[in-house]
C-alpha cells in the first residue's frame, strides 16, 4: 500500500509540475512600441505589439487618436489635435488578459494652418441665413470671422461654421482668421457676398457653355436673387426669340456672337440683365469635329465619335480658358493625350480641310518639340499624314505638314519673326491650318502668316490610321513629341475656311 501511495503522489507531483511549466510558458510579457513618439497634428503613426507569449487578441485604446480603438496587432493611428496622449494595450490568450498603459506616451505638436472657406451661396436676401463652411487645413483651435459691409458695422463670429442672417442689405467682404498655439493664417475675399432686400430682384444667369455650332443647344440656368415668380428671356441667333421658362434649353441657328437678355420679376419689382455677345455660334457648313473641352473630352458635333476616344496619360480640366473661366479647357502635362480611332470625320484624303485650335504653352517650353494634333501617319515618313508641330528644329518654330508616299509638302515658320511665330509665350494663341488644293496656309491669332504650294501634287493625308491629340504616332502604338500646355476648342471643317471666317473664329 505504501508503494502505491508513493507512486500516486509522484504522479500528482509530475502533473502539477508539467501544468505549472505549461502555464509559465503561456504567460505574456506585455509591451509595445511606436514608429515615433513626437508627431505633428495630422501625421500618421504605427504601433507594434512586442508582447511575448501566445497572444490571440489585441485591444488598443488611443487617447486623442483616430480611430480611438483597434483590434489589430499593428494599427495605424492619426492624431489631429495637439497634446500629450496615453495609449493602452490589452492582450489576451487562453491564460487570461494583460493590460499596459503608457501615460502621455504620444506628444502631438501643432501643425501649420491654412485658412480657407466656402458658403452655400454668394447671393442672398436679408431674411435668409447663409451657411459658411470652414475648409481650413491644419490643427485649428480658434476661428474668427469678420463680415464687413461697404457701409455699416461688421458682423463677428467665433464659430467654426457660422450661420448668419445679414439683415442689412449690402455687399460684404469676408475675412477668416484661424490659429492654434503656434501658427495662424488669414483669408480675405473682398465683395464676397451680395445681400439684397427680400422685396428686391437682381437678375442673373449662367449657361452650360457659351460656344456651339449652328443647330447646337445651350442650357440656361436662372441665378436671379429674390422671390422671383416670372422670367422673360430674349435670345439673338436662336430658333426662338423669347422664353418664359425659368431654365430654358435653346437651339441656336445663326452663326455669330449673340446677346442674351433676362428680365426677372416678383410681380411688383423687376430687374433686367443684358450680356452682350455672350453666346458664340460657329458655322455648321461642313463642320466635322468640335471639341470644346468643357470639363470632358467629347465631340460636341458627332456623339458617335466619343466611344472611339481612348485617353492615355493625364489630362486635367482645372485651368482657366481665354475668357478666364475655370474648367473649360484641357491641360496636357506631357505624359500623353488621346486618340480617336479611324473615323470618316477625320479622313481628309485629298480634300480641303481646316483645323483650328487654341493653345497656351509656357515660355519654358519654347524649344520643346511637340505635336498638338496628327491625322494618320503611324508609319512614319512617307505615310499618309498631316500634323501641326511646334519647334521641329531650332529654327522651325511652327510647322504644318501634308504627306503621302509621293513625298511631303511642309510649311515652316522660322525664327525670323519670333514675336509672331513663337507661340510659347504663356498666352493663348489661335493656330489655324488650312489645306486648299495644292496650297497650305497657317493663320495665327486670326491673321494669315504664310502659304506654300505643293510641288508634288495634292497630298493624300489620310488612311486607316487614328487621329491623335497631344502627341505624334511614330510606329504603330508608339507615341512621341508629347504636348505640354493648355488646349481649347479643337475645330475641324472639311472645307477651306476663308480668311474672313478665320478672323471671325478668332473673336469667338
Amino acid at each position: 500500500m505504501k508503494k502505491i501511495s508513493f507512486l500516486y503522489s509522484l504522479l500528482l507531483f509530475c502533473v502539477g509540475f508539467f501544468y505549472s511549466c505549461e502555464k509559465e510558458n503561456n504567460a505574456i510579457q506585455i509591451d509595445f512600441e511606436v514608429s515615433q513618439i513626437k508627431v505633428t497634428a495630422g501625421e500618421k503613426v504605427t504601433f507594434n505589439d512586442l508582447s511575448s507569449g501566445n497572444v490571440s487578441a489585441w485591444n488598443w485604446s488611443f487617447e486623442g487618436g483616430t480611430p480611438a480603438t483597434s483590434q489589430l496587432s499593428q494599427p495605424e493611428i492619426i492624431y489631429n489635435q495637439a497634446g500629450q496622449f496615453s495609449v493602452t494595450l490589452e492582450v489576451r490568450n487562453t491564460d487570461g488578459s494583460y493590460t499596459l498603459t503608457k501615460e502621455k506616451f504620444i506628444t502631438v505638436g501643432n501643425s501649420k494652418v491654412k485658412a480657407d472657406f466656402t458658403s452655400n451661396t454668394v447671393n442672398t436676401m436679408n431674411d435668409t441665413p447663409v451657411i459658411f463652411t470652414d475648409l481650413s487645413s491644419g490643427s485649428v483651435s480658434e476661428w474668427k470671422w469678420t463680415f464687413t459691409p461697404i457701409s455699416g458695422e461688421p458682423i463677428i463670429s467665433n464659430e467654426q461654421n457660422p450661420e448668419i442672417i445679414f439683415s442689412h442689405p449690402d455687399t460684404y467682404s469676408v475675412k477668416l482668421e484661424i490659429s492654434n498655439e503656434d501658427y495662424s493664417d488669414t483669408k480675405i475675399v473682398e465683395n464676397y457676398l451680395t445681400v439684397i432686400d427680400a422685396q428686391s430682384v437682381i437678375a442673373d444667369f449662367t449657361t452650360d457653355k457659351q460656344f456651339t455650332y449652328e443647330g447646337g443647344t445651350i442650357s440656361f440656368t436662372d441665378k436671379s436673387i429674390g422671390r422671383i415668380i416670372s422670367w422673360l428671356w430674349k435670345f439673338e441667333g436662336a430658333d426662338v426669340s423669347t422664353s418664359i421658362d425659368q431654365n430654358p434649353s435653346i437651339k441656336f441657328t445663326k452663326s455669330g456672337r449673340h446677346k442674351i437678355t433676362l428680365t426677372a420679376s416678383n410681380g411688383e419689382v423687376e430687374n433686367t440683365i443684358v450680356k452682350e455677345q455672350y453666346i458664340s455660334v460657329i458655322s455648321s457648313d461642313a463642320l466635322s469635329v468640335l471639341f470644346t473641352f468643357d470639363g470632358v473630352i467629347q465631340d460636341e458635333r458627332n456623339p458617335n465619335i466619343t466611344p472611339k476616344i481612348e485617353q492615355m496619360g493625364t489630362i486635367t480640366f482645372e485651368n482657366k480658358d481665354r475668357k478666364d473661366i475655370t474648367g473649360n479647357v484641357a491641360y496636357f502635362d506631357g505624359t500623353g493625350g488621346f486618340i480617336i480611332k479611324d473615323d470618316d470625320a477625320f479622313n481628309f484624303e485629298k480634300d480641303n480641310y481646316t483645323i483650328a485650335i487654341w493653345l497656351k504653352v509656357s515660355k519654358e517650353n519654347n524649344a520643346v518639340r511637340m505635336v498638338p494634333w496628327q491625322e494618320s501617319g503611324a508609319g512614319g515618313s512617307g505615310d499618309n499624314q498631316t500634323w501641326l508641330r511646334l519647334y521641329s528644329t531650332a529654327t522651325n518654330q511652327l510647322s504644318f505638314a501634308t504627306e503621302d508616299s509621293d513625298g511631303g509638302s511642309t510649311l515652316h515658320l522660322t525664327a525670323s519673326n519670333s514675336s509672331v511665330y513663337n507661340i510659347a509665350n504663356g498666352e493663348w494663341r489661335h493656330v489655324v491650318c488650312v489645306r486648299e488644293g495644292l496650297k497650305t496656309t497657317i493663320y495665327i491669332d486670326g491673321v494669315q502668316i504664310r502659304s506654300v504650294s505643293s510641288s508634288k501634287g495634292i497630298k493624300d493625308v489620310s488612311n486607316e490610321g487614328n487621329f491623335k491629340v497631344g502627341f505624334q504616332e511614330s510606329g504603330v502604338g508608339k507615341y512621341i513629341n508629347n504636348y505640354t500646355g493648355s488646349m481649347d476648342d479643337l475645330i475641324i471643317y472639311k472645307r477651306a475656311l476663308s480668311a474672313k471666317e478665320i478672323g471671325e473664329l478668332y473673336t469667338y
